[in-house]
């Protein structure tokens, strides 16, 4: 039997590496006061656009990531990330990164997209995938998918 990840404490999360990626609306339940000071430093370099926060190990923000198909794909790609604490950008070139389990980072009632669809479509692959070490790119994800039949 196939069981789904859980969502980090809370009841929203996703926990990859010690990191916790939570849709921007969620932020307020991780007591992120300092999310307008963050959306400030990201606006003033033009990158008023983001939906994804990436929190380290500390709760602290690290970077926030613009996903822009993240309430239309399955699998929706990173394109770019904002890190808060260098100031930098980077700039993936879709479609390289992409995020699996998108429904760990809202809750049960978020609107943006069926939650439990998104649930099912993990199960349906998490029964077919033995190795989950390289299918955070596109390219081997379109590839399995393929193989599978997805």
């Amino acid at each position: 039997m196939i069981k789904l990840p859980k969502r980090a404490s809370g009841g929203v999360g996703k926990q990859i590496g010690g990191n916790t990626y939570v849709h921007r609306k969620y932020c307020l339940m991780w007591g992120t006061y300092f999310i307008p000071a963050v959306t400030k430093q990201a606006d003033a370099r033009g990158f008023s656009r983001f939906n994804i926060v990436k929190f380290g190990r500390d709760g602290k923000i690290v970077s926030v990531i613009d996903s822009p198909d993240f309430d239309t794909a399955d699998e929706p790609i990173v394109k770019t990330v904002f890190l808060v604490k260098t100031g930098k950008f980077i700039h993936y070139k879709p479609p390289y990164w992409i995020y699996h389990h998108k429904w760990l980072m809202v809750a049960d009632d978020y609107e943006g997209f069926d939650v439990q669809a998104s649930k099912n479509r993990s199960l349906a692959w998490m029964s077919k995938c033995a190795d989950f070490s390289r299918i955070g790119r596109q390219d081997v994800w379109q590839e399995f998918l393929k193989r599978h039949g997805i």
